[in-house]
């Protein structure tokens, strides 16, 4: 595993680590682990900890007050993270084959990181990131295994991707925390091709 580690050392990164677990978990403190000790510095955020308030969905933040949302909640410390960093790593339980409410909240106020104007790509509409493209990794949990929900997920995680333009973007679905030796192997995987 040193082997591989070495590997991702490549050049300096910064991640943001959003864990959107209501307690703690074994996956959270995976993903930490295995992002010192591939030296790449990170912000961690616990949004269980965190007052997000949901999207209205009233666009001020898009072309009144660009990239500041007009109810004030904890996001902004989010976003600055973000946009200093290349890489967005999620953690969260797998809810119907989605993301629980507290991280779909983060996940909505994502055009807050984007400049104010739309652009058509493969045509679908989407804001471009105004701090840059970077790349997506959304770790999720679920204790029963079920195909649809999994392929729902993973779907979500590529319209996220996609909506952010991410250069490259992965979903790891774990089902137990026998199976962390598996969630190391694809983390270390996943934090290789984000270097290339």
């Amino acid at each position: 595993m040193q082997d591989v580690k070495g590997k991702v050392l490549g050049r300096s990164m910064k991640a943001v680590i959003q864990d959107a677990f209501e307690e703690e978990n074994f996956i959270s403190g995976v993903a930490k682990r295995i992002v010192s000790e591939c030296n790449i510095e990170y912000t961690y955020f616990r949004l269980k900890a965190m007052n997000i308030l949901p999207c209205r969905g009233c666009n001020v933040c898009t072309y009144k007050t660009p990239g500041e949302c007009v109810f004030k909640d904890d996001m902004p410390a989010i976003s600055r993270a973000a946009a200093s960093s290349s890489l967005t790593i999620k953690v969260t339980p797998i809810r119907f084959g989605g993301y629980p409410s507290l991280l779909k909240r983060v996940v909505d106020k994502g055009p807050l990181s984007a400049v104010p104007y739309l652009v058509v790509k493969n045509g679908r509409f989407f804001h471009p990131p105004r701090y840059g493209r970077k790349s997506l990794i959304v770790i999720g949990f679920s204790e029963k295994e079920d195909l649809q929900r999994e392929e729902n997920f993973k779907a979500i995680v590529a319209g996220n991707a996609y909506n952010m333009q991410a250069p490259y973007h992965k979903a790891i679905i774990i089902h137990s925390p026998e199976e962390t030796k598996t969630l190391e192997r694809e983390l270390l995987g996943a934090l290789q091709e984000v270097q290339r």
